[in-house]
Order: structure tokens, then sequence, then C-alpha cells
């Protein structure tokens, strides 16, 4: 409790006034490698606990399905989109052209 000066929480501190905590739980302050040593034994205990539990209910996880529409880049890292700036023009693609949509009135005219 000592190490709080004053806060209700390390993540108060953390959120409040950064550089006491980066002096009191940072990775150059005293004590730092151990905290960090416990926090990866609870990491791995909790891990370890779940997957007791999901062989106990024969629990066995959902595959994550990649996403149809993705992140708008393709696997090589370049984008697939075809927007304003795209080097591929779609047809009709002039801001001034004619378009099938009908124009929004203004609701105070």
């Amino acid at each position: 409790m000592e190490m709080l000066q004053g806060y209700d929480s390390e993540s108060d501190m953390k959120r409040y006034n950064r550089p006491l905590w980066e002096r009191t739980y940072g990775e150059d302050s005293p004590g730092y490698d151990e905290r960090e040593a416990l926090k990866q034994i609870k990491r791995a205990q909790r891990k370890i606990r779940q997957q007791q539990k999901d062989e106990l209910y024969n629990y066995t996880p959902k595959t994550k399905r990649r996403s149809t529409r993705g992140s708008g880049f393709n696997s090589s890292g370049q984008n697939n989109s075809s927007g304003l700036f795209s080097k591929e023009k779609k047809k009709n693609d002039s801001p001034f052209g004619s378009s099938n949509k009908k124009k929004k009135r203004n609701s105070f005219n």
C-alpha cells in the first residue's frame, strides 16, 4: 500500500501521475523483475486452469472466421479498394456526372 503514495490503485497512479508510476512500477523500478515474474506465473496458472476446464467439459474453441470484407488490404499489404484516389477508375466515375440516386432535399426549404 505504501507504493501507491495516496492513490487508490496502481492504475489510478498510472493514469494521473505517469512519471511517479514509472519510478514506482516501471521497468527501472525496484522489484520490477519480481513483479513481472509473478505476473507470468499467474498467467500460466490461469491458462492451465482454463485448459483443464476445457478438457473437463469437452470444449473446443470455435475457429475464428476471417471477415469477408477484410481490412481493406490484400495479403501483400496493398490497399485493394477502388476509392477516389485509386489508380483504377470505375465507369461513370465523374464527380459531376449523372447519378441514379435521388438528391436529398433540405428539410428547411
